[in-house]
């Protein structure tokens, strides 16, 4: 697994004509979440934009008529189900991987692979990543709707 993320990261970052280095050690050090860290992203979420310092948020709130589900589907592994803006349900699976505090999310079949960070109790920050860096400008906050 953590070849392949390798063979990823810098295929993505010679397509993008961008140079980038990867520590083989940090590459290793991505080791899977706890199931009790799988577990606390389980449930229902509304979902905005995350606040930037220095910018003001425009868009409408977060709603969770419109909750993003994410659901544990095996150990170490949850589906988070959106509905998109045409209406349709789009789903995806992700291991769920620690490192440096950061909670990868790998998806099967090598596609760029979104970070979450916990913000608070019930919120956190999902961004994609970009030449191998959480792109955290322009994360979507996600708040737990209550049961």
């Amino acid at each position: 697994m953590t070849k392949h993320f390798i063979c990823l990261l810098l295929a993505g970052s010679m397509a993008s004509g961008i140079s980038a280095s990867v520590s083989i050690t940090q590459a290793k050090e991505a080791s899977n979440a706890s199931e009790a860290d799988v577990r606390w992203f389980a449930g229902r979420w509304a979902v905005g934009p995350a606040v930037v310092a220095g910018y003001e948020t425009i868009t409408g709130s977060a709603d969770c008529l419109k909750a993003a589900e994410i659901a544990v589907i095996a150990p170490g592994q949850i589906r988070r189900t959106v509905k998109l803006r045409n209406g349709e349900i789009h789903a995806a699976e992700f291991t769920v991987k620690r490192f440096g505090g950061n909670f990868p999310w790998w998806p099967d079949g090598g596609a760029a692979a979104p970070v979450a960070r916990k913000s608070g109790d019930d919120t956190f920050l999902l961004a994609r990543t970009l030449n191998g860096r959480a792109d955290w400008q322009n994360a979507l906050k996600h708040t737990r709707c209550s049961k």
